[in-house]
């Protein structure tokens, strides 16, 4: 019996998913498995993820294979394999209670239960966490932008040639014709590559989509994790964020792929229902990410839906983001990336009234606290 992430409903499995995703900043799911005794439940097969394996009840002995046809880190799991296709397991073992074993993805196993019922946990992570799921976020993120810097080199925007179709295939077109095109792509994919290189702006985008896939997903902070603090923050006291890795500074952007320069925003995973963690449930398209995190329809949308605290316009969206004027954004860089804290009245804002209204914003949604 396979229970999907008991991390929803167990405190103590929430608390450490929350910690090992704030470690390795990467969405770490659980698993739970109950085989009755002498039995396996399971026809061998690989994952996709990086497994720890938690014997909490009973003995389960495991055989672990090389990945099939040697092909190491796959991006997807397989189907149920036949033992005859695995070959002899590199290694053997018998878990007893309190035991850990630790499988790279693509690792071929297989387990039995001994002679008593057996319960173990399977944490995983690095689903969908590799370079090459880096460099795809780099293609969705060119192939939408309308502008440079962070944009597909003019080569690669070019239109497919005349007869496409027809001369490139498997078991269509010719030989020269597929070699001709494969030639030209691989030109085409090095001038990316130099784009790449040479405009950080590209990768920065990239980087701040999954980031925010990953904020507005993971286990929001283990409980108790900052206790509570009366009093808000006064000009001389020193404040720090509460935990950098959950939070992060995007852009707001709007679905033509225009930035607006007028706001910047904090996203967090605060607001995080962890009974949903990992559960795959489709997202609002509304706020699905771009290069900058929350998409918006309009300008004047972006602008009647602010609310005034002063000098400073700040909202809280759906997604749990909260968007502050661009009059914010040095103090705001301050904050984060101050590593023993910053005094009230020396952030980077024009009157002492203004830092006393954007801090004690933070500190009213838990972003930051005073040391």
């Amino acid at each position: 019996m396979q229970f999907l992430q008991p991390q929803r409903l167990s405190c103590d499995l929430r608390d450490i998913c929350a910690a090992l995703e704030s470690q390795i900043e990467c969405l770490v799911g659980c698993n739970a498995y109950l085989t009755p005794k002498n039995t396996q439940g399971l026809a061998p097969h690989h994952d996709d993820v990086e497994l720890l394996i938690c014997q909490t009840q009973g003995r389960k002995a495991w055989k672990l294979y090389n990945p099939l046809n040697g092909f190491a880190l796959p991006n997807a799991p397989s189907e149920d394999l036949d033992q005859e296709s695995i070959g002899d397991p590199i290694m053997e073992v018998v878990l007893d209670v309190g035991d850990v074993l630790y499988m790279p993805k693509g690792t071929i196993h297989q387990a039995l239960a001994q002679n008593e019922d057996s319960v173990h946990l399977t944490i995983s992570t690095y689903q969908q966490w590799t370079w090459g799921d880096l460099a795809s976020a780099v293609l969705d993120e060119t192939l939408s932008a309308t502008s440079e810097p962070v944009c597909l080199p003019l080569s690669l925007r070019e239109e497919l040639p005349f007869g496409f179709l027809s001369s490139v295939g498997e078991f269509t077109g010719t030989a020269d014709g597929s070699k001709m095109v494969a030639t030209e792509l691989a030109k085409k994919l090095r001038d990316l590559a130099d784009a790449v290189e040479q405009r950080v702006e590209i990768v920065q985008a990239a980087a701040d989509t999954m980031a925010y896939d990953f904020l507005t997903s993971r286990m929001p902070p283990m409980a108790d994790c900052s206790p509570p603090q009366e009093d808000p923050p006064k000009l001389d006291d020193r404040i720090k964020l509460d935990g950098k890795s959950y939070f992060r500074l995007l852009s707001v952007r709007f679905e033509n792929g225009l930035v607006d320069d007028s706001v910047i925003q904090i996203v967090s995973c605060l607001t995080n229902d962890p009974q949903t963690h990992m559960m795959q449930y489709p997202k609002d398209e509304d706020t699905a990410a771009g290069a900058a995190g929350m998409d918006v329809d309009s300008e004047e949308e972006a602008v009647n839906t602010d609310m005034h605290l002063g000098g400073l316009c700040t909202e809280a969206a759906d997604d749990g983001s909260l968007v502050f004027s661009m009059d914010s954004k040095r103090a705001l860089l301050q904050i984060f990336h101050a590593a023993n804290g910053v005094l009230v009245r020396d952030l980077r804002l024009s009157t002492d009234q203004l830092c006393l209204e954007l801090s004690r914003a933070l500190w009213e949604h838990g972003i930051i606290v005073i040391m």
